[in-house]
């Protein structure tokens, strides 16, 4: 259910797509599911995660990473709210570009991403892609402003969704890919990178060996990956990827491949944010219905969550 939440957003991308490649969802479940969810049960999980991470923070040492599982896990789970504390007013910015290939046909897929936050926490968010779909987002003075086509905004229900959880899935890409693929990677430390006066710890990517075979991920294989990763030693997160690399699925007769490049950094903006609130229109009523569905579901999955919670 929650899959078909976030794919019914920005990204939805023609389904003719998803008829002529069955394998797409399988072979790259992290890209397909690229949106700004919408879901509040979303972030009582990523609370629960934070609150288990702080339990662990003493032994959260990133020298470690290239050895360590579990400071890999840690890194992985580091938000953008942490890392911005680090550089005031902050800029993210990411590019990832995918073709996808199923016996004699294949699709490209581009994305760009980029959020500017203020010191203050006010931010803009704006995401645009191949498909010719976008999204822009404004959240000023604790109110959220949302745009599909960059011109008109509308104020967006704060009770739906946290604005903080926006920021945190764009910027949480790279995560997710190295979270699902992690156990076909291998890091190598090469030494450190320096970045506007900062030294972040640089690690290399090259195909690991799997020591265990995952009977989740068995049809699956790294090919090929070249690159590097930036960890902030203070905050614990990535503020840097740069990664290219194929990724292969087959199945009996059925094969799909994957090859991406994904590039993202964190820096410090070199003049101080100060947003206006953008000019403000009519909520679409595709958008109203949409919200309307979500309303339903996310209720549904909170009693769900309240059951087991109760179970427990």
């Amino acid at each position: 259910m929650r899959l078909e939440i976030r794919t019914s957003n920005l990204y939805r991308q023609d389904r003719a797509y998803i008829k002529i490649f069955p394998l797409i969802l399988l072979v790259f479940p992290l890209f397909i599911t690229l949106t700004l969810s919408e879901c509040k049960c979303s972030s009582i999980k990523d609370k629960r995660t934070g609150e288990n991470q702080k339990e662990n923070k003493l032994d959260f040492d990133v020298n470690r990473f290239a050895e360590d599982v579990n400071v890999q896990k840690m890194v992985y789970d580091t938000r953008f709210s942490e890392i911005a504390r680090r550089f005031g007013d902050v800029v993210f910015s990411q590019t990832y570009r995918l073709k996808i290939s199923s016996q004699n046909r294949s699709i490209d897929f581009e994305n760009k991403d980029l959020i500017e936050q203020a010191k203050n926490g006010d931010y803009h968010i704006k995401i645009e892609n191949s498909g010719n779909k976008m999204m822009e987002i404004y959240y000023i003075d604790k109110k959220l402003y949302i745009s599909t086509d960059g011109d008109k905004f509308f104020l967006h229900s704060d009770d739906l969704t946290q604005p903080r959880t926006r920021k945190e899935e764009v910027y949480s890409q790279a995560n997710t890919f190295l979270k699902t693929y992690s156990h076909f990677i291998k890091f190598v430390p090469d030494g450190e990178e320096e970045i506007d006066g900062i030294r972040f710890l640089r690690f290399k990517a090259t195909i690991g060996k799997v020591e265990k075979e995952d009977p989740k991920g068995r049809y699956y294989s790294l090919d090929r990956i070249d690159g590097y990763i930036l960890i902030d030693r203070r905050s614990g997160g990535l503020v840097g990827v740069k990664l290219d690399g194929t990724i292969k699925y087959q199945k009996d007769s059925a094969t799909a491949s994957t090859s991406f490049h994904i590039e993202s950094s964190v820096k410090k903006s070199e003049m101080p944010f100060s947003f206006k609130v953008p000019s403000i229109g009519t909520e679409p009523k595709k958008l109203k219905i949409e919200k309307d569905l979500l309303n339903r579901l996310e209720k549904m999955e909170e009693k769900v969550d309240t059951e087991k919670d109760e179970e427990e």
